[in-house]
Order: structure tokens, then sequence, then C-alpha cells
């Protein structure tokens, strides 16, 4: 099997077609490395191109979010991208807060299931301060597990947010792998937090 690699200059107007079939193509091979690939060309040339107007560009950013969640959520490294990407990076946080808030499901789930502690202790704070500004547009279980543990301090809630969460993750097309990492880390947030605001605890 021969495949062919478009090599279509980026100011070309069909460009973006190509990248978009290509990026396509290797998610339905389930090629998730040049998927990956395919995703960040594909960026780069949103974001690079000077020829659309701002709500084409926000437009294309929302389907690259959306069509990024098969990538992510498969690629070996898919959970750290995906919170650089959604999370820091201002004109794709824009983009969610704007059109998709939604999507803070899954970012939520990749930064709970992150196998890096420090690096998920780091960007909870940052998702924390997102997940209330969006609260009044977007809540799910999964959300709303955060904000209780780490805003209202909780505990009770976060436990029932936590119950809801299997139901929502067992359900979810892309977080459905997630759910043992999730159970865990979240039952280890938890007690970290406790333990954090109780210098007592009994056992």
């Amino acid at each position: 099997c021969t495949v062919f690699v478009p090599k279509v200059p980026a100011t070309d107007r069909n460009a973006l077609n190509s990248l978009w079939g290509k990026l396509a193509s290797e998610i339905l091979m389930q090629n998730w490395e040049a998927a990956m690939e395919d995703l960040t060309r594909l960026r780069e040339t949103i974001d690079n191109n000077t020829v659309t107007s701002p709500l084409q560009a926000l437009q294309q950013r929302t389907w690259l979010i959306h069509w990024s969640l098969f990538v992510f959520f498969n690629h070996p490294k898919g959970r750290d991208n995906i919170i650089e990407l959604f999370l820091y990076q201002p004109q794709y946080l824009n983009a969610i807060q704007t059109m998709c808030p939604h999507i803070l499901r899954y970012l939520t789930t990749a930064i709970i299931t992150n196998k890096d502690v420090r690096k998920r202790r780091q960007v909870l704070k940052d998702l924390v301060k997102v997940i209330q500004q969006e609260s009044y547009t977007y809540k799910d279980p999964i959300t709303e597990f955060v904000e209780c543990l780490y805003v209202n301090f909780d505990f009770d809630s976060a436990q029932k947010k936590l119950r809801e969460c299997e139901s929502v993750l067992v359900n979810d097309f892309f977080l459905v792998a997630c759910l043992e990492d999730f159970i865990e880390n979240a039952r280890l947030f938890i007690f970290e937090t406790f333990c954090r605001i109780h210098q007592c605890i009994s056992i």
C-alpha cells in the first residue's frame, strides 16, 4: 500500500483541505503517530493563515479541537499535548470558551489522569480558574467534581460527583479507556485535599 503525502504550498487555497483529508485518513487507519504530526501541521497552517477572517479561524480551531480528541486519547503522549493545547494556547482556550465549553470535560479528564504528578498539581490551579469562569455556561459531573473539591472543599459532594463521573466516563467514546486512572487519581485527590485541610484525621 502506497500513501502519497500532499505537498501543497501553505498559501494555496486547497492546502487546508488536503491537510484535513490527510488527518482524517490517519485517524481512520488509527495511525496515531502520523495523525499527531498531521495535527501539528494543520494547527500551524490555521494559526499562520493570514487570508482567513477571524471568524473562519475560530471555526477552524473549533473543528481542530474536536478532531484532536481522536488523536489525544489514543496517542501515548496525547494527554500531555491536550493540556498544552487546550489550556495554555490562548487562541484555543478562547475557542473552547466561546464555541465549545463542553470540551472542558476532556481537558479535565486529561489533567486528572495525567501520570506526571508534579505537572498535574501545577495545571490543576489553572484548570480550576477556567472551570469557575465557565461554570455558568457549562457543567457536568467531571467539572463539578473539581469545583466541589478545589473551590468549595465539599468532600461529600465531591464523593457524590465522583460516582456520577463513573457513569459519564463509561458512556463517553473518548473517555471510557480512562475510567480506572480517573477514579484512582480522583480518590487520591480527595484524600490529599482532605489531609491538607485537616490537621487531625481519625481513621
